[in-house]
């Protein structure tokens, strides 16, 4: 008996899916397996090694069947005609950076005369990739002008690649002093309020953190933006930016004074939360001229005191001068009692019968006696209760 074995010359082609490719994205490769003739065959095998450090994700095949098993694929495609062409592919997930061979082979039952064509390679390059992650807390988030907040950044590497380069750029708001900024690892920079943490390289799953201390020069809602960046490919830039809220008050104790100029006038404002201060002014910063109280009455707008003055020419000097805290010391002597205070206070001594929700305060006319840096009024006791105070 003779057995007669059909001839078929089967060609096999691939392609892969266009380039970049990275560490933790997916390839795709595309087979054709043409038989050329000149007989059709019955039984193609087509078989697929995926590279070492691929993980099989998927496969199709226009005709036949296809099994995997730990990266090796197998389709078993049937049939051929002669000049016919079956269409096959598979999708791969690399997990290493490097430069990777897949290489697949096509055979049958028949005698095939050119054996060159069975085999079909492609090679591509895997690219490093990571995703870089960047929180940020701000405490204390509710805080007063001209105390320090803490902005703690935290910049997590979740991989699979390690990273080069990663920077973080951090805008403070520009109501905000800078007063202090330090990253665990690399170098800081500052410029025009905002800072740059140039942080180096950072391993998968390795952590940096800075932290950012500031203080807010005015009153309101702020938002301190910071943003990341590294040499590697980043495919979830959805976490490479954090932001936080702060609210700053206005400080009872150090009241910002706002000038805005409305027409002919100026107007002067600071919070109400601030009591124990006088609105002063002068011509000129010279050591000879002397500060003087704004005797325009606040008018409360909102949670704001304003004073409405005239433009002059040349311009003035406007500051909140905090009124010292006085204690007017009152002693009895016989029928008369004595209130003292320290000189270097100055003011002017009034008195009252009553203290009602608006008393009427009028002047001591007795002339303060000068001894040992106190001045001393001396007054006589009347059948009436009487209440004193200094005024500024």
């Amino acid at each position: 008996v003779t057995a007669v074995l059909s001839l078929a010359d089967l060609a096999l082609g691939q392609t892969a899916s266009l380039p970049p490719l990275y560490v933790g994205s997916t390839v795709t490769y595309d087979f054709s397996v043409t038989n050329l003739g000149p007989y059709a065959v019955t039984n193609v095998v087509l078989t697929d090694q995926l590279p070492l450090g691929f993980a099989f994700v998927s496969s199709t095949n226009s005709q036949g069947t296809a099994s995997q098993a730990n990266g090796l694929i197998t389709w078993s495609l049937g049939a051929l005609t002669s000049n016919a062409v079956a269409h096959v592919s598979v999708t791969a997930r690399p997990t290493f950076v490097g430069t990777f061979t897949n290489t697949a082979t096509v055979t049958s039952e028949a005698v095939d005369p050119i054996l060159v064509n069975n085999s079909a390679s492609v090679v591509i390059v895997v690219n490093p990739a990571a995703d870089l992650a960047l929180s940020q807390i701000a405490a204390p988030a509710t805080l007063l002008v001209s105390s320090n907040v803490t902005f703690t950044l935290v910049l997590t590497n979740k991989g699979p690649s390690p990273v080069t380069g990663v920077t973080l750029t951090d805008l403070l708001p520009s109501a905000f002093s800078l007063v202090s900024a330090m990253p665990s690892q690399g170098t800081t920079t500052s410029s025009n309020g905002g800072i740059i943490f140039n942080l180096g390289g950072l391993a998968s799953n390795a952590t940096a953190t800075a932290t950012v201390i500031a203080a807010p020069l005015s009153s309101g809602v702020f938002t301190n933006f910071v943003s990341l960046t590294a040499n590697e490919f980043d495919a979830n830039l959805t976490n490479n930016s954090a932001s936080a809220v702060v609210l700053v008050n206005d400080n009872p104790n150090a009241p910002v004074l706002k000038i805005t100029r409305v027409g002919a006038t100026v107007l002067l404002s600071w919070s109400t939360n601030t009591l124990g201060f006088l609105l002063q002014t002068k011509s000129s910063l010279s050591t000879n001229s002397l500060w003087t109280t704004v005797t325009n009455v606040p008018v409360v707008v909102g949670t704001q005191f304003v004073v409405t003055n005239s433009l002059v020419t040349p311009g003035k000097l406007y500051r909140l001068s905090k009124t010292p805290s006085v204690t007017l010391t009152i002693t009895k002597a016989g029928a008369r009692v004595v209130i003292s205070w320290p000189a270097s206070l100055g003011g002017t001594l009034k008195t009252t019968t009553i203290l009602s929700t608006n008393p009427s305060w009028t002047p001591v006319t007795n002339v303060p006696a000068l001894q040992n840096g106190q001045y001393f009024v001396t007054n006589t006791i009347s059948g009436t209760t009487r209440f004193f105070r200094l005024f500024n």
